[in-house]
């Protein structure tokens, strides 16, 4: 269970900390250069700041270049979590557990600017948009997830990954968004 944690500390410290890497093409990004020598975008520059002045909140949040980031956890043979998460630009967070989860049933939370952005940079930095579109193991009854993102500009873009074999990086992304999920404080929703 250390796992987790170890890998969310990792990846937010890049998210701070860039180095090289692909990042997704965007007229209203312009980069600049980290004092480790790597580029970032500027709409994220404000990630190496430890706060945002409230009156800022709503505004960085609008030049944030995903709409939505979503997690689904599919079914096993056996226990595996089943549940689907959505991370949204505004702040919302929506999350329905279904089966082997801690939270059953609907819940709405915020998530906030800082974990959005470090979660849209790296879906830039580790080239989700450009992974292929399904991962799947040869074998059977295995777990299986799918990572969602709405990117404007840039479209919608889904990647599977049956039984987990996919590469690290969409590994890495899965543990940080449920790393962000257990920072939010969830509600019990009256909706189904």
């Amino acid at each position: 269970m250390l796992r987790r944690p170890l890998a969310f500390a990792a990846l937010c410290a890049m998210a701070c900390h860039p180095g090289t890497g692909a990042r997704a093409d965007s007229t209203n990004m312009e980069p600049m250069t980290t004092d480790s020598g790597g580029t970032i975008d500027s709409v994220y520059r404000f990630l190496s700041n430890p706060s945002v002045p409230g009156d800022s909140v709503t505004a960085v949040r609008s030049r944030l270049p995903y709409d939505s980031i979503s997690l689904r956890r599919e079914p096993c043979f056996g226990t595996c979590p089943i549940y689907e998460a959505t991370l949204y630009r505004d702040g919302r967070a929506r999350y329905v557990g279904t089966r082997f989860v801690e939270r059953v049933g609907t819940w709405r939370g915020e998530v906030s600017v800082q974990d959005y952005a470090r979660l849209a940079y790296l879906l830039d930095k580790l080239g989700f948009m450009a992974l292929p579109d399904s991962f799947a193991a040869t074998y059977t009854d295995q777990p299986g997830a799918t990572l969602t993102a709405h990117r404007s500009p840039g479209g919608t873009k889904s990647v599977s990954d049956y039984g987990y074999v996919g590469p690290v990086e969409l590994w890495a992304l899965r543990e940080i968004f449920d790393g962000i999920l257990a920072r939010v404080a969830w509600e019990k929703t009256n909706s189904e």
